[in-house]
């Protein structure tokens, strides 16, 4: 495995452990418990992405690779609802889910693109199908709760 493919890997092992640390963390803080049951979900499938790339670095992984410096969730975080917990609602969290998985669904499909090796395009083209799967059933769940927040607020939208 070449230099530039580990160093993509290690990249993906750190966001996708990144992303599951982030369904974790909102599961106390939802009120909905379909969301909740989906985050739950979904910090489990990044976990197995986690070991699933770790399956693919095996032994090349870095002993000394750090994984708690990035900032990638909390910067996509403060992108989409800036610094206000309190004010954060379940459609804005589930949004910024379902465009966290957008956004490593492209990573993957970018990153396959460029590797010459054929187990790990194989492997790259899976996690984007996988992290796909996750934004679209975000996305569903996203305009269903949306909806349901209109019909709550007696709001019909025009189009």
């Amino acid at each position: 495995m070449n230099e530039q493919t580990k160093l993509v890997l290690k990249y993906a092992l750190a966001r996708e452990i990144e992303g599951r640390n982030f369904y974790k963390d909102w599961l106390s803080k939802l009120s909905n418990s379909q969301l909740k049951d989906i985050f739950k979900q979904l910090a489990e499938m990044e976990q197995a992405h986690a070991e699933y790339i770790e399956s693919l670095l095996k032994d090349e992984i870095d002993a000394g690779l750090s994984f708690q410096g990035s900032q990638y969730f909390e910067n996509r975080k403060l992108q989409e609802i800036g610094e206000k917990d309190e004010f954060l609602t379940d459609l804005s969290v589930l949004r910024m889910a379902y465009l966290i998985e957008h956004d490593f669904a492209n990573f993957y499909e970018n990153a396959a693109k460029k590797t010459d090796d054929l187990k790990v395009k194989d492997s790259l083209i899976s996690l984007a199908n996988w992290e796909k799967e996750h934004r679209d059933m975000l996305r569903e769940l996203y305009d269903e709760s949306m909806k349901q927040f209109w019909d709550d607020q007696g709001f019909v939208p025009l189009f």
